[in-house]
């Protein structure tokens, strides 16, 4: 990673909000990403650390062997797997009628409700709490499918309300650690998403709170680590008023993600004036290249440091887990932004002014302003030297212009109304003195 993606690396702030299973993933990701070994030791450590949270004792053993280049292993994490063994045996001995009658439960009798089932094979809450451990078990270990299976009885099982959200994090967790499963993941994530915004009952405003900051950082697992279409989807979920709240105070850091699902997005302009503004507003707090290129594009207009800024982000972006694959659509998406501001402030310019802004080769500039601007059904005429006059476009200087003309009419049409005005009135003074000369002559 370079030094750069390093200073804007979010991975500890994130990683306080996500499962440490995801976290594992994370960690593999930076370790690929250390070309020059320089932070090995440090994110084995890491991984050793975020491993005995985990059920994965095994691993844990193992990596610290290798850390530390020994065969013996402290006596605590010896006994902290065989605790967990011994635990893990009487979960799934407390579960055993349950696991027996799983094709009763998933394929119910018509007449037969889940409540039914239970009294009839005296199905007690223990069993139901024991399944529940035992589901959290296996994913502990990394056996993900057979978790979320079991987690899924356990919902039907369950009766409190509150058991049911924290089972539906459990499901979301499984599949997004599931790639083959992954068309299951939109329902269940917006169920999850449903459930947390609408289960405020009996819940202090802190934990409201916490519960939306989980979810928007799990919804950068699922929108993120898709295609780019998905990722564009979590500015249409999540760029609104009550989640944006939560951005504000608690992470900031996550208008980052944002930012690139908007420029992923195809109708990019219905976001990027909010967010720009929102993103000025944020700025004395956090801000990064990526933010920046929104800043500089749509605030200060100043596109030579919008393209500075971009050539930062896409360093950034590289080092980004969830970002690293979308620097393609996300370049398109800049430089469309940037051509478009600087039609706007320049009525006609020359190819080579943009071709040199956005640090391409004329041929490809001119083949790009072509592409994009038929998609805006804008008219670009080419005259000597590859000057380009951009046709329907409303530039500043020629709203500028237009605003001055009128405002210039505006003062010739009052200052007329003054002169016709003062006309009126000399006139009406001279009848008035004529009134009166008439009215002197009568009287004498």
């Amino acid at each position: 990673m370079s030094e750069l993606g390093s200073k804007h690396d979010l991975t500890s702030s994130i990683s306080k909000f996500l499962d440490d299973h995801f976290v594992l993933l994370v960690l593999k990701f930076l370790e690929e990403r250390d070309f020059n070994n320089k932070n090995q030791k440090n994110l084995s450590i890491s991984k050793l650390n975020v491993l005995q949270k985990t059920n994965r004792h095994e691993d844990s053993i193992k990596l610290y062997k290798e850390i530390n280049e020994t065969e013996k292993v402290p006596k605590e994490m010896l006994e902290k797997n065989q605790k967990f063994l011994k635990q893990f045996d009487n979960w799934l001995k407390l579960s055993k009628p349950i696991i027996e009658l799983l094709p009763k439960i998933v394929n119910p009798k018509k007449d037969t409700s889940i409540e039914q089932l239970k009294k009839e094979n005296n199905i007690t809450e223990e069993n139901v709490d024991s399944l529940l451990q035992y589901s959290r078990g296996l994913y502990g270990r990394g056996d993900y499918l057979t978790s979320l299976e079991y987690l899924k009885i356990t919902q039907l099982l369950c009766s409190e309300e509150s058991l049911k959200l924290e089972i539906q994090w459990g499901k979301v967790a499984c599949l997004l650690l599931l790639p083959n499963e992954r068309e299951r993941l939109p329902l269940e994530f917006e169920t999850l998403r449903t459930l947390v915004d609408k289960s405020r009952k009996n819940k202090s405003k802190k934990k409201i709170l916490q519960e939306k900051t989980w979810l928007l950082h799990w919804a950068l697992c699922y929108y993120f680590t898709s295609d780019e279409k998905t990722a564009s989807q979590f500015v249409d979920k999540y760029f609104y008023e009550h989640y944006v709240q939560v951005i504000s105070a608690i992470c900031p850091y996550l208008l980052r993600y944002l930012v690139i699902s908007t420029f992923l997005h195809s109708k990019r302009k219905n976001y990027t004036r909010d967010l720009a503004r929102l993103i000025k507003q944020q700025r004395p707090y956090y801000s990064d290249p990526i933010t920046e290129v929104v800043y500089q594009i749509y605030i200060t207009s100043d596109l030579e440091k919008a393209q500075e800024m971009y050539e930062q982000a896409i360093k950034v972006m590289t080092g980004d887990f969830f970002l690293h694959r979308f620097i393609e659509k996300f370049t398109y998406g800049v430089r469309a932004s940037i051509f478009e501001s600087f039609c706007r402030i320049h009525r006609s310019f020359y190819v080579s002014e943009f071709s040199n802004l956005i640090k391409v080769n004329e041929d490809f500039a001119k083949k790009f302003m072509n592409g994009h601007a038929k998609l805006l059904a804008m008219e670009l005429t080419y005259g000597q030297d590859n000057l380009v006059k951009a046709g329907s476009q409303n530039t500043i200087r020629r709203q500028f212009n237009t605003r001055t003309r009128y405002q210039n009419q505006r003062f010739e049409n009052m200052d007329q109304t003054i002169q016709n005005f003062e006309i009126l009135r000399s006139e009406k003074l001279e009848q008035e003195k004529n009134q009166q000369k008439k009215r002197k002559k009568k009287k004498n």
